[in-house]
């Protein structure tokens, strides 16, 4: 299946910071609005460090805190259904930059998440902590990206043409 790629090495947002996280969390935003449903891969028990335990209990009300996993290497998943406040979270979240709401950035913690469609169709899929994301916008959904981003002064092609198999995406 084809997908877009979101090229973070390029030159127009490897030179800049800013532009490269408005880039994410614009690409994040466009598909946290046209999702139904999301997955994250993620150490429970450091993002609640982090975050808090109000915090994530907002995104995930069914995760059940003292089964997180202590080691380091395995990583705890949860899927639930999007609404607005779960989709702002997220956001929060998985945003390039600190944030002075928070000790560390949230995302070192999150190794993968996924947005779905109604049919289960990956949105979006965000792993390696984010640095690498595929995603499958609708098409006007795609072209209003791309326009936010012209006026950001971000070229067109740092967005790729790839093909992938959907069934190997994790979580």
């Amino acid at each position: 299946m084809k997908m877009d790629y979101l090229n973070q090495d390029h030159p127009a947002l490897k030179r800049e910071e800013a532009k490269r996280a408005f880039a994410v969390d614009e690409l994040v935003k466009r598909a946290t609005q046209c999702s139904h449903s999301f997955r994250i891969q993620f150490d429970a028990s450091r993002l609640v460090r982090v975050i808090g335990e109000q915090k994530l209990l907002k995104l995930m009300p069914n995760f059940v805190l003292h089964d997180a996993r202590p080691s380091a290497r395995l990583y705890d998943t949860y899927a639930d259904t999007l609404d607005p406040e779960r989709a702002e979270i997220l956001r929060e979240l998985l945003a390039l930059l600190p944030s002075e709401r928070y000790p560390e950035r949230p995302l070192n913690y999150i190794k993968s998440v996924r947005f779905l469609d109604a049919g289960g169709a990956t949105i979006l899929r965000g792993g390696d902590f984010n640095s690498f994301i595929l995603f499958a916008l609708p098409t006007n959904v795609r072209q209003a990206l791309l326009s936010s981003y012209h006026d950001r002064d971000i070229p067109a092609d740092v967005l790729e043409q790839v093909d992938v198999d959907v069934r190997r995406l994790e979580p």
